[in-house]
């Protein structure tokens, strides 16, 4: 599960997970009991954080019901088109901070993982040292299906889950593969060659035929696999004729931890050469927090904004702009889903594109944008969506198609039930 879980050991990763890796492996033990202090700091902060009658709530889910688990705000995203859908749902997080019917209370499942601390220091310490800065990974994982295992409510009979590689959902899907609980799978985000094998779920909603061929590219596929587009999608503004429907005359730049901030710099000076007038907005990703007042210090001009993920949503964000400047990320395929030109720009440090978005045309390079005319953006952000639909299938579909496959998922979901089991 946890080798599963982790891109970090797989024979095709990207660099940024090499460097991590040969990073903590050189500080050997050092890195092992910081990893297991993380835990017990986890540990302490779900003691303090969680109230009795919060653990309780998982004794109250209703037989019948359809329980969509969720543990980040992205993967809830994936999930909430079906579930609003749905009135035979149950939410259930696995942190308090993302509401739901049901929030999940670590301290159970983390102690439980304790129980196997002895076994792992001696492996780690004597045995096993490439494996050893995950012990936190294996504990989580130890405890979470030991919890699901054996204290999961006995009429939970239908599990939907958006993430198939995190080490608490793994083993989560685990447990449930134990007991007989039959698991549908709905992809949250773009999948690479690092990403496990898809052989835990009866049913697998993916984007697209990418998607696809990357499992098939990693092993097994089992279970039922739909085609059903990016759902997390859904009933945005999808049809391209709206895109230039009001002159906003603002673009946007999105960023993450691999930004280098010369060619950051480079970029917004030769988009505002050669648009004075427009706006930049320059979104941060959830993780550069601590970064905010320093870019904006950078970047300190009136037509220069700088935002975060964690004060404006991904669509929020697409929905203020014309065009969408990023690197290689899955954000263009959300621009373009709400009929927005994407562009690829080489801002990172190292610069890849890693989903083979620019190679097959679902997005223009910056050469070809400071060549295209504003009355052009819709034609060609047209052309980049029939091109795109090899990695999301419903993309331009407007809402009535749309629907009509939400009925369907929602449909082999209902009909994805176990008999209750104990």
């Amino acid at each position: 599960m946890v080798e599963d879980s982790n891109s970090l050991f797989k024979s095709k990763k990207p660099n940024v997970f090499e460097r991590y890796r040969d990073d903590q492996l050189s500080k050997k033990r050092g890195a092992f009991f910081v990893r297991l202090a993380i835990y017990i700091y986890t540990l302490l902060m779900a003691v303090l954080r969680y109230s009795r009658a919060e653990s309780d709530k998982l004794k109250r889910i209703e037989k019948n019901k359809t329980i969509y688990v969720y543990e980040t705000q992205n993967q809830k995203r994936a999930l909430s088109v079906l579930y609003k859908e749905d009135k035979e749902k149950h939410t259930l997080s696995f942190h308090h901070f993302y509401s739901a019917d049901s929030s999940l209370n670590e301290v159970l499942p983390l102690i439980l993982g304790l129980i196997s601390l002895p076994y792992y220091v001696i492996y780690f310490l004597f045995f096993d040292f490439k494996h050893r800065i995950l012990i936190d990974k294996y504990l989580i994982s130890f405890g979470y299906y030991l919890y699901f295992r054996f204290f999961l409510p006995v009429n939970v009979t239908n599990v939907v889950v958006a993430n198939d590689h995190t080490e608490r959902l793994r083993a989560f899907a685990h447990a449930c593969k134990t007991r007989s609980i039959k698991i549908t799978y709905v992809q949250h985000s773009p999948v690479n060659s690092a990403f496990p094998p898809l052989n835990l779920y009866d049913i697998s909603m993916l984007d697209g035929q990418s998607s696809l061929d990357t499992y098939m590219n990693t092993g097994p596929v089992l279970g039922e696999v739909i085609l059903s587009g990016a759902i997390r999608n859904f009933f945005l503004k999808t049809d391209v004729d709206l895109v230039c429907e009001h002159d906003r005359k603002t673009f946007g730049i999105g960023i993450n931890t691999l930004v280098d901030v010369k060619k950051l710099t480079g970029l917004v000076g030769d988009i505002s050469n050669k648009h004075p007038d427009h706006k930049v907005i320059i979104r941060l990703h959830p993780s550069q927090m601590k970064e905010h007042s320093m870019f904006s210090s950078i970047f300190d001009s009136e037509l220069i904004h700088v935002s975060g993920a964690w004060e404006q949503s991904t669509m929020e964000f697409i929905n203020t702009i014309d065009v969408l400047f990023a690197g290689s990320s899955s954000i263009h395929l959300d621009a373009l889903a709400a009929g927005v030109l994407a562009v690829m720009v080489d801002i990172d440090t190292e610069f890849s594109d890693y989903y083979l978005f620019q190679q097959r045309g679902c997005v223009i390079a910056f050469c070809d944008f400071l060549n295209l005319d504003v009355s052009r953006y819709t034609d060609v952000c047209a052309c980049s969506i029939d091109k795109a639909r090899y990695y999301d299938f419903a993309l331009g579909m407007n809402s009535t198609q749309q629907q009509v496959i939400l009925k369907n998922c929602l449909n082999k979901i209902k009909e994805n039930k176990s008999p209750q089991v104990l």
